[in-house]
């Protein structure tokens, strides 16, 4: 359309300078308000007013009705690009009552047109219906397919305004087809991006961004820019809700430089307002207050949506820098201007703004008001998904007015509609963000459930707000197990309330001598609950949190990074003074549990998946990490321990186990990868049933799906590729043509999907422990694929580890296993022979190195070496199929480059 629209004003140039040169002012009129009109299409509207206004003053002198007419609806349409709202509707005013005088059908249904929108943004929404109602079918009388479609968009739009999401959704998908049939792509972009607003109003938000991708897709190469705008910031709130904010910024950005370079007025509050809101989510709440106000500025406060948005906004943001009765002050301005005027989803998120902000104030029974007339507009509307958050916070409100059984009624009922809305989640990511909105929810009937009623002993409301966790993370572990794919085929999520209850947990998950430690991390309040075979206990965690995560980042990045936090004093000080304050933080206030245990299961949660638990001080007077005493696994939740476990019982076997050994040989950029390689080759030569495969190079997709089928243990060894705002996008590269157009990773999402038989994997490869952390869910990205298609142990890396220190602590670890110990325990061992080395005694060495999943696995795997040699004593190390992950970090490392 640019293009097309380019070579058309190029062909009208030397037309109008011929007949201005001559004079012939009936032809400049004409060529004049064709200028007018493309440039209108094209979105210049500067452009298009001054073609507009020239071509009035040529038809009042010229006494040409008609070319007043097309003058006037010009100049209204450029009006309204530029967003000056009064003056286009004073102009669709005159256009109507000059067509209606001369009985001008066509143009008369250009003005109505042009008043319905006006009507529509003035927040007339049954007005606007009855007029588009009229305008579809005006054009459709006339013979206007193309206009026919614009007044079924704005009739679909109407529909929106009054709460009737499935109208509207009908009249976009008749849009959609009369625009395919056309052939018009401006019309068929604009189509998928109102599609995709629908459906993300009602909860289907993977259909809601595979439209706005597409509609963003056909806008561009269109050239159509306003509609190129409004798709790109739909496509950027949706990277905003899946925690991909540096990517939603950036076509933010270039969205408002289109905006400002083509003179799109009326747009640049919208972008301004969605940059804003990435912005806070990043934390940089004095940024996104900037431009909330740039926003307000440049928008049109006669238009509700064009100062209500960024106002919420604002307040909100406001909100979070503890100016939260100014916020207030901007809702309550924004009521008293705009009564009347607002569609019922604009009210509903006045409303909850209203309720967050007096809930941070401490007036909770106003907030209740809020809340409770928020959830009776979504429930109204059919818009459960928008009534999980009034419903949870008017809960919030009841607690803190004293009243816990009105709390527990309504936290219920939220936490209910949470379940049936993420069920209807077939995308993973989604599904994945959706923890966020339940962990919210059920820390608050945790807290509740901790504290009521009082009359009963305090195991019993322990357990009871254990298991009401348990029930959000059992709804986590069924989805994964699902994997990634929508089909309704798929094993279906269990019923409500079903998962690990804490008898289960004590009686038969746990073992003797293991202490299960959940950690919750809440809205308003964090929880760790310690259990064993005869004891649960809860500690709270509200108060030293915040100190507590800083400083855990601070101590994670010095591990992660061998130059500072293994050779820089300073950094040696902080991570040692470091180990003890978290580990008493931590581990203090459940001491004498943990000195009745013998291994520690740990469930963390956000930024506690960052704790490398190991290498804690716990308080006492020896000052020695846990690992001296404890073996240390992980794992997501009590549900996905309980199911592996019954995993590996299952699967266990007399026979010796098959290992399947791949080997990546190079990165993506062609660099050598021979520790992989001499890696999976010495797997081959000293075990009998190994699989040793190296990629050549040649392969232009990784194994197939049934490849992986049949083996009691997986070793992966090769580069992997980590994407954190989308971890079911990550992969180990096992094919070696990175031009080929198919995908050489084994991507995350392909092996949630897989029912693998292996007992055990092993991810050699960079950071594979890695991935999203997302409230509720675990780790997501690899390791949680494999626990997705069913093994029930993984060994991985929380940091890049240097190649000499893993392949010491790999012969350790294959010596335990040979000895019959639990993976736990050889992965224990070899970490304290690192330790007690004085070159690999820093945490950067060993503390890296985590088991994911069952740590009482085991494998039977059989030597290749002569049984002389085993006589003698001269047993080599056995290989378990668990090898664990490893980085080689380039020269100076010994041995190799970095995967």
């Amino acid at each position: 359309q640019r293009r097309m629209g380019d070579s058309a004003l190029a062909v009208l140039a030397p037309l109008l300078a011929e007949a201005r040169r001559a004079e012939d002012h009936p032809s400049e009129l004409g060529l004049t308000l064709s200028r007018a009109a493309i440039l209108a299409v094209l979105g210049n509207a500067q452009g298009a007013e001054e073609a507009a206004r020239r071509g009035l003053q040529l038809a009042v002198a010229l006494g040409d009705t008609t070319g007043r007419l097309r003058a006037l609806r010009w100049l209204a349409v450029s009006a309204e690009l530029e967003g000056r709202g009064g003056e286009a509707a004073a102009l669709y005013r005159r256009l109507l009552e000059l067509a209606s005088v001369r009985g001008d059908r066509e143009h008369q249904a250009y003005a109505r047109l042009g008043l319905a929108y006006r009507r529509l943004l003035a927040g007339d929404a049954a007005g606007a219906r009855d007029d588009y109602l009229r305008v579809v079918a005006l054009f459709r009388e006339l013979g206007n397919a193309r206009f026919e479609l614009i007044a079924l968009t704005g009739l679909g739009r109407a529909y929106g305004g009054l709460g009737e999401p499935e109208k509207e959704r009908e009249c976009y998908l008749k849009v959609l087809q009369g625009a395919r049939r056309l052939r018009d792509p401006f019309r068929e972009g604009e189509a998928l991006n109102n599609l995709g607003v629908v459906e993300f109003y009602l909860g289907d938000l993977a259909a809601a961004r595979r439209h706005y991708e597409e509609a963003y897709a056909l806008q561009r190469s269109g050239g159509n820019l306003p509609g190129a705008v409004v798709a790109a910031k739909n496509v950027a709130v949706a990277h905003t809700y899946l925690g991909r904010y540096e990517h939603a910024a950036r076509i933010l950005d270039e969205a408002l430089e289109i905006a400002e370079r083509n003179g799109l007025g009326q747009l640049q509050p919208m972008v301004l307002e969605q940059l804003a809101a990435v912005r806070r989510q990043q934390g940089k709440l004095a940024e996104a207050a900037g431009l909330f106000r740039r926003s307000l500025a440049l928008g049109d406060a006669a238009t509700p949506g064009d100062y209500l948005e960024p106002t919420l906004g604002l307040a909100f943001t406001l909100g979070l820098m503890d100016s939260a009765a100014a916020g207030l002050s901007l809702v309550e301005e924004a009521e008293r201007r705009q009564r009347g005027k607002r569609p019922p989803a604009a009210t509903l998120r006045l409303e909850r703004q209203a309720g967050d902000l007096l809930y941070r104030l401490g007036r909770y029974r106003e907030g209740l008001g809020r809340y409770r007339r928020a959830d009776r507009i979504a429930a109204g509307a059919g818009l459960d998904l928008y009534r999980i958050w009034p419903l949870a916070m008017a809960g919030a409100c009841w607690r803190a007015l004293g009243e816990p059984d009105s709390a527990l009624a309504l936290l219920n009922r939220s936490a209910e509609i949470w379940e049936a809305s993420r069920a209807d989640q077939r995308d993973l990511e989604w599904r994945e963000q959706f923890g966020a909105w339940g962990m919210m929810v059920f820390s608050r009937l945790a807290r509740v459930h901790l504290e009521h009623p009082a009359r009963d002993a305090e195991p019993e409301r322990v357990r009871r707000a254990f298991e009401c966790l348990q029930r959000f993370k059992a709804r986590v572990l069924y989805e994964r197990m699902m994997g990634p794919a929508d089909s309704a085929g798929r094993a279906a999520a269990p019923p409500r309330g079903s998962g690990v209850g804490l008898d289960e947990l004590q009686g038969r998950v746990l073992r003797e001598g293991e202490l299960f430690l959940d950690v919750t991390s809440g809205s308003e309040e964090s929880y760790l609950f310690a259990v064993t075979r005869g004891e649960c206990r809860v500690v709270r965690l509200p108060d030293r949190l915040a100190p507590f995560m800083a400083r855990l980042q601070r101590f994670y990045r010095l591990l992660a990074e061998p130059g500072r936090g293994a050779g820089d004093p300073e950094a040696k000080g902080f991570v040692a003074a470091a180990s003890r304050a978290l580990g008493d933080s931590l581990l203090g206030p459940i001491a004498d549990l943990l000195a009745k245990s013998r291994r520690v299961i740990l469930a963390p949660d956000e930024a506690f998946n960052l704790v490398p638990l190991g290498a804690l001080v716990p308080p006492g007077p020896s000052g020695q990490p846990l690992i001296l005493t404890h073996e240390v696994v992980r794992v997501p939740s009590a549900a996905i321990l309980a199911e592996l476990r019954g995993r590996g019982e299952r699967s266990g076997s007399r026979r010796g186990a098959r290992v399947l050994a791949l080997a990546g040989s190079r990165t993506p950029e062609g660099r050598a990868l021979p520790g992989a390689v001499r890696e999976v080759a010495w797997l081959g030569r000293h075990f009998r049933h190994v699989v040793a495969r190296v990629g050549s190079g040649r392969s232009a997709a990784p194994p197939a799906t049934d490849s992986l089928a049949g083996y009691d243990v997986l070793h992966l060894a090769a580069h992997a590729r980590l994407d954190d705002g989308n971890p079911w996008r990550s992969g180990i590269l096992l094919a070696g043509d990175r031009n080929s157009i198919a995908d050489p990773y084994l991507r995350a999402s392909r092996i949630a999907a897989m029912r693998l038989g292996a007992r055990l994997a092993a991810l050699s490869a960079c950071e594979s422990a890695g991935g999203q952390i997302v409230s509720g869910e675990g780790v997501l990205g690899l390791t949680g694929a494999f626990a997705s298609a069913g093994v029930p142990a993984v060994v991985a890396t929380l940091w890049p580890v240097s190649d000499r220190a893993t392949e010491r602590l790999m012969e350790e670890f294959y010596r335990g296993l040979a000895r019959g110990r639990t993976a736990a325990a050889a992965l224990r061992g070899a970490q304290l022979e690192l330790r007690a080395a004085p070159a690999t005694r820093h945490p950067f060495y060993w503390a890296g190195f985590v088991l994911a999943g069952d740590g009482e696995v085991r494998v039977r795997l059989e030597p290749r070496l002569p049984w002389a040699w085993a006589a003698a004593g001269a047993v080599a190390v056995v290989c378990a199929g668990l090898v664990l992950a490893r980085v080689r970090l380039g020269k100076g490392m010994a041995g190799g480059d970095s995967p």
